[in-house]
């Protein structure tokens, strides 16, 4: 992470505590979360 900070690239990490590996409460916000960074750096 800190090497893609250094190369000023845009990255995030999220966290969704209670959340396993695959996501089951939470993969509707992960996903919109997926999809607008696809959309802002892929358009």
């Amino acid at each position: 992470m800190r090497a893609l900070e250094r190369a000023d690239v845009d990255a995030r990490m999220v966290t969704y505590p209670g959340e396993p590996h695959a996501f089951i409460a939470r993969w509707p916000a992960s996903m919109c979360r997926t999809v607008a960074f696809m959309e802002r750096h892929l358009a």
